[in-house]
């Protein structure tokens, strides 16, 4: 399993690209095409030999929406469902 991964999700949420919202303008098209898990700073993916463990606060972006899939202080194993165990 590959796991696609935007980090520093905190500081996108303002953030524009030569004029575009990186956010909105950039990464939800990007989710048409391949979602990904947007991870705020101190979370985490491990990555064993054959699964995948969230750690702390997440988001799924697909087909241009969000989704909060994890919390703080919080771990879920990932799967190719929208995170979900």
């Amino acid at each position: 399993m590959q796991s696609s991964i935007l980090p520093r999700f905190q500081d996108l949420r303002e953030a524009t690209i030569g004029g575009l919202r990186a956010l909105e303008d950039i990464s939800f098209e990007d989710s048409k095409v391949k979602p990904f898990y947007a991870l705020i700073d101190g979370s985490y993916i491990f990555i064993g030999d054959d699964c995948e463990t969230l750690y702390g606060e997440a988001h799924w972006i697909e087909n241009g929406t969000i989704t909060k899939i994890c919390d703080k202080g919080e771990c879920k194993q990932l799967t190719l469902d929208k995170g979900n165990s």
